[in-house]
């Protein structure tokens, strides 16, 4: 009923397991959360003191400063598999939790790109400011050959079009999605370094590049 992803950071040639992402793949959102997230407190998401009492452990993002959830709640089914409504839901109860990771993606859902941002942005207004919210771009948005891949006009695009979604002013992290062989990684960085500056995202990184 719901896939598992793990987030990794890389420091130093080493990689560190930072986080497990849920994501659902059922309309039946309220119960599997409550499972998933209870089994998770009970071992992984919880440091041994603090399993009793089934609070969050949280870890840092090395080199950023950050503090995530070991939890980090994925929104790929949102307006697919899961309702709107049960999305909601589900972001309202891992929030209750202790999550604070979230993640999204521009291309999410397949056929309809755009609409998790949506329903994630609306699910976390009321505690915008108390979570990490991540998302990714370099998907295909449209038949436009342009709309799509790492170039500096599709990335900038793809950013504007996230936070008009999301309904924020900036993303605490932003992904590329894949792998652009057209791109340079010094044109990528600038890019991302530039938005940086311009105040619509705070950090970076990248997705399915190995």
């Amino acid at each position: 009923p719901c896939g598992i992803n793990k987030y990794y950071h890389f420091v130093g040639g080493e990689s560190r397991q930072i986080s497990i992402c849920i994501k659902f793949q059922t309309s039946k959102s309220a119960g599997i959360l409550r499972k998933a997230v209870t089994n998770f407190l009970r071992n992984a998401a919880c440091g041994a003191a603090d399993k009793e009492k089934k609070t969050m452990n949280y870890c840092d993002l090395p080199g950023t400063g950050l503090r995530v959830s070991r939890i980090c709640l994925g929104t790929m089914t949102f307006g697919d598999q899961l309702s709107e409504a049960d999305a909601v839901e589900a972001v309202a109860y891992a929030r209750e939790r202790g999550v604070n990771f979230f993640d999204t993606a521009d291309i999410y859902f397949r056929g309809s790109a755009g609409t998790s941002e949506t329903i994630l942005g609306t699910a976390v207004k009321p505690f915008r400011d108390k979570i990490v919210l991540a998302t990714k771009c370099g998907g295909p948005m449209s038949d436009d050959m342009n709309d799509k891949g790492l170039s500096r006009r599709h990335v900038i695009s793809a950013v504007e079009g996230s936070l008009r979604r999301l309904g924020t002013d900036y993303v605490d992290i932003l992904y590329y999605h894949f792998p652009d062989p057209a791109v340079s990684v010094e044109d990528m960085l600038i890019t991302a370094n530039d938005l940086i500056r311009g105040g619509k995202i705070r950090y970076y990184g990248v997705s399915n590049f190995s």
